[in-house]
This record gives C-alpha cells, sequence and structure tokens, in this order.
C-alpha cells in the first residue's frame, strides 16, 4: 500500500477526531451552562420551607460524623428585628444554650459554626471557655465572616476553618461603640471639667476592665494558636496593634499573625450556613410593619421646643464586642 494513502487516512483520521472532540467539549459545556442556569432559577424559587429542609439535612450530615454541632448563624441584615427567632448578636441566653449543649456532649468533637459580627463581651467569654475547657477535639468553622466577639470564641477552638473570603476581626472590647484607647486620648486632650460626666463614668469602667482584659483574652486563647517563641503574640496582634475594631482579617493575613487556620471549609458547614441565611431571607412575616406615608408637620409643632434626646443605650456599657 502506498504510504502516502497511510499518511493520508491518519490525518483525515486525527482531524475528525480533533473535529468530533471540539463539537462533544462545545455540547458539553452548553449542557453544563444550562444546568447552571436551571440550578440558578431553581434557587431563586426556594421558599422558606425549602431551606429549611435543606438546613435540616446539612445539620443531621455533620451530627451523623460524630460532631456536636454549635451553630451561632445571627441574622445580620438591616432590619432593626431579628427575623425567624435568630439573634443579631452574641447574647446572654445564646451563652446559657451554647453552653449547657458543651456540657452535655463533654465525649464527641465540637464543630462550631459562626457567621456573627459579636455581641456583649461577657457572654462571648463565657461561650469560648466552655469551649476551652472541652475535653475533646474542637474546630471552629467561618464561611463568611465571625467579627470581635465571634473571634473570641473561635480562638478557643483548636482549628479554625475560614472561607475563602472570610474574615475575622479584632477583639478590643468596645465601650459605647468606642475603643478603650479613645477614652484614655480624650482625657489627654481634655480636663475632666469639660467632659461628662457618662462618659467620664464609662472611662472609669474602661480603666477597671484593661486590667483584666488581656489575661482573661489568654485564659480563652487555645494553645495551637499560642506560637512557642511567644504566647501572647497572637492577643497582642489582635489586642493593641493599632487596628481598629472593624478591620477585617482574611485567611492569609490570620496565618502570618500565627492564628491555626486553614481554608478547608466542609461543603455541609457552607450548605448549613447558606440554608440558613435562606431562610432568614425568606421568612414570611405574619404582621409586617407597617410604615406610614411622610407628611408634612403639624404647623404649631413647627416651631415647638426640640424633643429631649432619648436616653442612651446602657446596656452597650458593660464591655461589649459588638
Amino acid at each position: 500500500m502506498n504510504p502516502s494513502f497511510i499518511i493520508a487516512g491518519v490525518v483525515a483520521f486525527l482531524a475528525l477526531f480533533a473535529l468530533g472532540m471540539n463539537l462533544w467539549q462545545r455540547a458539553r459545556a452548553t449542557r453544563e451552562k444550562k444546568k447552571a442556569i436551571k440550578a440558578r432559577a431553581e434557587r431563586a424559587r426556594m421558599t422558606y420551607n425549602d431551606y429549611a429542609k435543606e438546613y435540616a439535612k446539612a445539620f443531621a450530615a455533620l451530627e451523623s460524623k460524630g460532631y456536636c454541632v454549635l451553630d451561632v448563624i445571627h441574622d445580620l441584615s438591616d432590619e432593626w428585628q431579628a427575623k425567624d427567632g435568630a439573634r443579631q448578636f452574641i447574647s446572654y441566653e445564646e451563652a446559657f444554650f451554647l453552653c449547657e449543649k458543651i456540657r452535655r456532649n463533654k465525649k464527641s468533637p465540637l464543630l462550631l459554626v459562626l457567621h456573627t459580627l459579636g455581641g456583649y463581651s461577657f457572654p462571648s467569654e463565657m461561650i469560648a471557655n466552655a469551649i476551652k475547657k472541652h475535653p475533646g477535639r474542637k474546630f471552629a468553622c467561618v464561611p463568611y465572616v465571625a467579627m470581635s466577639g465571634g473571634t473570641v470564641i473561635a480562638l478557643a477552638t483548636d482549628l479554625i476553618h475560614m472561607g475563602k473570603d472570610a474574615f475575622l476581626g479584632p477583639i478590643d472590647t468596645q465601650y459605647a461603640g468606642f475603643p478603650a484607647e479613645a477614652f484614655d486620648k480624650l482625657k489627654e486632650d481634655k480636663s475632666k471639667e469639660r467632659i461628662g460626666d457618662s462618659v467620664l463614668l464609662t472611662s472609669y469602667l474602661v480603666d477597671q476592665h484593661k486590667k483584666t482584659a488581656k489575661s482573661r483574652a489568654m485564659a480563652i486563647l487555645n494553645e495551637k494558636h499560642q506560637p512557642k517563641d511567644d504566647k501572647e503574640h497572637v492577643v497582642n496582634e489582635l489586642m493593641s496593634a493599632g487596628r481598629h475594631h472593624a478591620e477585617p482579617i482574611s485567611a492569609s493575613e490570620a496565618k502570618k499573625i500565627k492564628i491555626n487556620v486553614d481554608t478547608a471549609i466542609p461543603p455541609e458547614v457552607n450548605t448549613l450556613v447558606d440554608a440558613r441565611l435562606g431562610m432568614l431571607r425568606t421568612y414570611p412575616q405574619q404582621h409586617p410593619a407597617h410604615v406610614p406615608a411622610p407628611a408634612d408637620p403639624v404647623p404649631e409643632t413647627v416651631f415647638a421646643e426640640p424633643a429631649p434626646l432619648p436616653a442612651p443605650d446602657m446596656r452597650f456599657l458593660d464591655g461589649t464586642n459588638g
């Protein structure tokens, strides 16, 4: 047989094979595209009940692996009132519930799922201390965010799994929305006679808190986050390295400051958090708040004496991390 015919046949076969592969890849890409579009459309149509079933299934899947699951998933929407029984910050009631659950599950490894901006300082420390003293293994998962008190709790675990776009935050305590250093600076810049009584009294609370803040943080910090050459390194970085309280700390930054983190979030955890957030988005409000239409003020009230300012919200003066 003429070699040229053989070569031509091989070339033709390879050309047809390449064409076939190209058509197959294009058809596959088209199928995948349609599948993705269909999946997005189906998820957009999911109801509260659909998300609730997905949440329960993910929770059961994690517990079937032997974990005691502690989910701290807060409603971080812009609404004033949390939906579906969720909380908006770490509270005493939540701390009591989690501490009881930890106490009743001494033989199970803990899996802490965090989605929070923080909250009260004392409940955060209660939860962190209970986790730190748990005799078994303990892990934290942060798919999106665990700032302030959430970071405090996470630091009590052996290892923090963070999403690739997730953030932790500094743990310096805030008073009335301001860092402790702000009160020191204020007293340096102004005489006591020029500082309001409520601010001055708060500054005294700050001074008392600062005496034990670092030692309490060290008592919570898991040994896995304590470098051998400087056991206080992580606490110093998160409390007094000049970071403002809302500064986000990514997984790569957390590794730089010697926090024991990785980016291996279990898929069931992502499903759990996303399903819970979906429940909050689609929660059916039985009695939605009525917002009246704007109206012109009554003439006699336009020039009336201004109403007194509301009393300050004193609940945040006990030393909050939120």
